[in-house]
């Protein structure tokens, strides 16, 4: 019998890259895996909705699936199909929907559809898997916070913990891989442990994995609301064994926008972490989300914002222009012009670029280590470092389990191009 061709998509979050990940595991080798746009007997796809272009990219994705498998089954999973249920039918009739209390069945639902029997589980992905060589690896899902603008706690529900014994067991098996850095992951990572009786805390759960991470390896930070990071957690950033990076959600640049968006934190507070990262870690990479043109905000407000931002000094900034999304609170709200909006993303954005070109201009000449994603066919590497930024170099050798050490030559794109030095015995 031939194996079924099956092809995955993941859309938005690491949470997202971690389930379809899972799914692969529990399905390869039993189903021969394709690149999504492909011919497939079935295409699994993690949808997302956190803004209007994330949703737009979800049904050209649906659309795309169809033109590509005409004769193909079509599963479709995550926040869009959970904030809207019935509108993935609508786009494509006959699409297999499954909610967030049913994904878990997805692989289940595969194998008993084509006839595969017991699933086999496996502990690595595929080669056409992206991100193998730094997966995601996923502690807490749901989140219990309600900021103003936010879906994703209407689709992903309130927050919930994975046991730590679970979670390292996990890590282990990544680590028998070719796996340089693992990144720990969540839709509210700092409110790991809140739920677990007796709670933990999110130090607690990264101390105990850098205990369990090999020479040569290296955990990394997924995205961590502010109000949660601790002092035990900044401490930690100084580890040989955690990358030198933190990104720390913003979203709103002075305290009304904040105050209107319902977020619990404030400048002041945001920048004292800020600048307590910075004397603990030195180096660490520090990055942000920030809306524009939220409702509310005046010119002085936004005027304000951008100086806080170049106070921040961020390494990289992630800008969005508000998306007012169903059922929040802002969908309600007095929007601003589109043009406005827009002006005011592009704004941030130059000064975003600003700051980018800054913090890549002192990394010229470092050494810096490598975690490896992609072995080109050209003999380059390409992979993360630490403080996250993308290195390409020279590298005609198989996919290394450790990182590497990379002298940042060049800078090329957002990141450098490099030359190998040597494979580190630590990071």
């Amino acid at each position: 019998m031939n194996r079924p061709v099956v092809a995955f998509l993941s859309l938005g979050c690491r949470v997202n890259q971690y389930e379809i990940r899972r799914f692969i595991e529990r399905l390869y080798p039993l189903v021969e895996i394709t690149e999504f746009g492909h011919p497939a007997d079935l295409t699994v796809i993690d949808t997302c909705v956190v803004t209007r272009t994330a949703e737009r990219d979800t049904r050209q994705m649906i659309h795309r699936a169809r033109r590509s498998s005409p004769d193909g089954l079509i599963v479709l999973t995550g926040c869009y199909v959970d904030i809207h249920p019935g509108a993935a039918r609508e786009i494509e009739p006959g699409v297999f929907v499954f909610s967030r209390d049913r994904k878990v069945e997805i692989p289940e639902w595969i194998a008993d559809r084509f006839g595969l029997g017991a699933l086999v589980e496996t502990t690595g992905a595929p080669p056409l898997w992206p991100s193998a060589g730094r997966p995601p690896l996923m502690v807490q899902n749901g989140c219990d916070n309600r900021c103003a603008y936010c879906v994703i706690p209407l689709a992903r529900g309130p927050s919930v913990s994975r046991p730590p014994e679970e979670i390292l067991a996990e890590l282990g098996r990544f680590f028998r891989d070719p796996v340089a850095e693992v990144v720990l992951s969540g839709i509210n990572l700092g409110a790991w442990g809140r739920d677990l009786r007796p709670s933990r805390k999110l130090a607690e759960l990264v101390e105990l994995l850098l205990d369990h991470t090999p020479d040569g390896r290296r955990l990394r930070l997924g995205s961590v609301e502010p109000e949660t990071v601790d002092e035990e957690l900044v401490a930690l950033l100084g580890h040989p064994g955690l990358a030198p990076h933190l990104h720390l959600p913003l979203q709103g640049t002075t305290d009304a926008t904040l105050a209107a968006m319902r977020r619990p934190n404030r400048t002041g507070a945001y920048l004292e972490l800020v600048e307590s990262v910075r004397r603990s870690a030195p180096g660490c990479a520090i990055g942000a989300d920030v809306i524009a043109g939220f409702p509310g905000e005046t010119d002085e407000a936004f005027s304000d914002g951008l100086e806080f931002v170049k106070r921040c000094g961020f390494s990289y900034l992630h800008v969005f222009p508000f998306s007012a999304r169903p059922g929040t609170a802002a969908e309600s709200m007095k929007a601003l012009p589109s043009e406005i909006v827009k002006a005011r993303a592009a704004r941030l954005r130059e000064l975003a670029a600003g700051l980018r070109a800054a913090f890549l201009a002192g990394q010229q000449g470092r050494t810096v280590a490598v975690a490896v994603e992609e072995i080109r066919a050209d003999g380059r590497a390409a992979g993360m470092a630490g403080p996250f930024f993308p290195v390409r170099f020279p590298f005609d050798a198989p996919m290394p389990q450790h990182l590497v050490k990379v002298r940042c030559v060049r800078q090329e794109e957002d990141g450098f191009a490099g030359e190998y030095a040597c494979a580190p015995k630590a990071t």
